[in-house]
């Protein structure tokens, strides 16, 4: 058994939102081979782009938080810029969104407000995610940051050893980690299997499984009741070689679960880690908020649990925001905690769902090979 820590480059790279793989590998390469910062002229020579695709030379592309390039908009399309237009604009005034499913049995007034309660335990308080109206706001919010989060931590890892994605995202909501896989896969195939405990996630996983440009589909129950079916009859869910745990943690906090957290990495490592595909690494990552004793120690259980299995892995503990001294246990901090979608983002979605916030998770990022 072997564990190690990855050594990370201190310079952060631009990402880009291609227009398609073929584009995207012109465009990087370029970047890499020639070490250029501006590669806009060599890739219209080439014929990949045209002016048009690129913004004006008087555009803004610096990051108001610390002045990093940041990611440029090839393709209005996106399916990520379609989703935060498609929940914009079936979002309702939240004393229009027909009859209300908070506690009380009234509007809140705000979904924000809502949010928090949820997440705040409030005394008579919303409790689920059991609102359209709520969930439209939460992914107009979020999907920009923790798309964002994602491309972070998949930018430390080598992917050219992982012949194909095949993710099973857990906590999946609005599918962040899909995009970002599809934003940094370089042509290969993905496909992409999200649970959710919340019904209501519905109508937006319909709009995402038809808009993707990949293999998606999405169940609406207890991941728990899920890895029961997997059996060694049924081991079809054997298949997958990426696992996410998007903010999933803190949602077993937020439900009063936390006890079963031990129970759940249990399952994930005998049955979905234990049986990966001969031919690729496992890669495995919880992105999460940034919190001791509610995220980060479970970190460390999880590691401790596949030590004690005798698994070969290595691992990496990152994090955006400062910490005190004595803090970090062992986590390094990202060089750039900036939202790579800044440029991307409406003004009206930044006033409305204060959807330009700056990254913020930690992270633990497991490869088992």
């Amino acid at each position: 058994m072997t564990t190690q820590s990855y050594t990370h480059s201190t310079e952060p790279e631009p990402c880009l939102l291609p227009m398609d793989a073929r584009k995207t590998d012109m465009v990087g390469y370029i970047r890499r081979k020639f070490n250029v910062p501006d590669y806009r002229d060599i890739v219209i020579k080439q014929g990949y782009i045209t002016k048009d695709d690129f913004p004006s030379p008087a555009t803004p592309w610096s990051d108001p938080y610390d002045n990093q390039l940041i990611i440029k908009q090839f393709d209005s399309s996106a399916l990520m810029q379609q989703l935060a237009t498609h929940c914009n604009q079936h979002f309702k005034k939240c004393d229009d969104c027909g009859k209300c499913t908070h506690p009380s049995g009234k509007c809140s007034g705000s979904c924000a407000d809502c949010l928090k309660e949820i997440q705040y335990h409030r005394p008579d308080g919303r409790t689920e995610y059991d609102c359209k109206n709520m969930l439209r706001y939460y992914t107009c919010h979020t999907i920009w940051k923790r798309c964002s989060e994602m491309m972070y931590a998949l930018d430390t890892l080598d992917l050219s050893k992982y012949p194909r994605f095949k993710i099973l995202s857990i906590g999946c909501g609005a599918a962040p980690d899909l995009i970002a896989f599809g934003q940094m896969a370089d042509g290969k195939k993905i496909s992409y299997h999200g649970v959710d405990i919340a019904a209501k996630w519905k109508d937006i996983h319909d709009f995402i499984a038809r808009k993707a440009d990949a293999d998606v589909d999405f169940e609406r129950r207890d991941i728990y009741a899920m890895l029961d079916e997997v059996t060694a009859v049924k081991a079809l869910h054997s298949t997958y070689n990426v696992l996410v745990l998007q903010y999933m943690i803190a949602g077993h906090i937020y439900s009063d679960r936390a006890e079963r957290i031990d129970s759940l990495f249990d399952e994930i490592i005998d049955k979905l880690i234990a049986r990966k595909p001969k031919d690729s690494p496992f890669l495995l990552i919880i992105n999460d908020i940034d919190h001791k004793t509610w995220i980060r120690d479970y970190f460390n259980l999880f590691t401790k649990k596949l030590r004690e299995r005798g698994l070969t892995f290595s691992f990496a503990k990152r994090h955006f925001k400062p910490r005190e001294d004595g803090e970090n246990a062992g986590s390094k901090l990202y060089p750039s905690r900036a939202n790579k979608f800044m440029s991307m983002i409406p003004t009206e979605h930044r006033e409305k769902y204060n959807a330009h916030a700056p990254c913020s998770a930690a992270q633990l990022i497991v490869e088992v090979t």
